[in-house]
């Protein structure tokens, strides 16, 4: 683990997660290079047949998004190489409040010959707004798109998701 401190200068939570997460400090800070980022409301499931490991080879990773695409930020993999290359590039940059920072990665990564994660994987890895039975963890997992009957069958396969939503019974 690398600690950061990183200050929060009055930012609202997502401002300064997009801030944090496109920022050149961090990741020159970072050690290694597959960063696995998670926050509070994110649960790796002990049931899981997936490892960690079978994510590595993408450079970013994370739930899929029920509108379509991958992938959303709050329980992901990247790659600190990629990222670098895309934060020190004048090809890109970041705007605050113009797209999240989860939604530029997904863009921008791939003009670095970096691989994203496709749909049908990202369901594999975690579940947010797309429910899959068997995922590597779950990241505040949304009752209103994945349903009541597969929240309880997430409950159920996921134990740990009883940690970060109150949903389960």
């Amino acid at each position: 683990m690398t600690p950061i401190d990183f200050a929060r200068n009055n930012l609202s939570g997502d401002d300064f997660i997009n801030l944090f997460l496109t920022s050149l400090s961090l990741w020159h800070r970072v050690q290694g290079d597959k960063v696995l980022y998670f926050q509070i409301d994110s649960a790796i499931c002990s049931n899981s047949s997936y490892k960690l490991t079978d994510f590595l080879h993408y450079d970013f990773i994370g739930a899929p998004w029920n509108s379509g695409g991958c992938c959303n930020g709050g329980f992901s993999i990247r790659s600190r190489t990629k990222t670098l290359q895309m934060l020190q590039s004048d090809k890109v940059q970041f705007y605050l409040n113009q797209i999240n920072e989860d939604g530029w990665y997904s863009i921008n990564l791939p003009r670095f010959n970096a691989t994203v994660a496709p749909v049908a994987v990202a369901r594999t890895f975690a579940v947010e707004t797309v429910y899959h039975p068997h995922p590597f963890a779950v990241h505040n997992p949304y009752i209103e798109t994945i349903g009541k009957a597969n929240m309880a069958r997430l409950c159920n396969e996921c134990p740990e998701t009883r940690t970060v939503s109150s949903h389960c019974q």
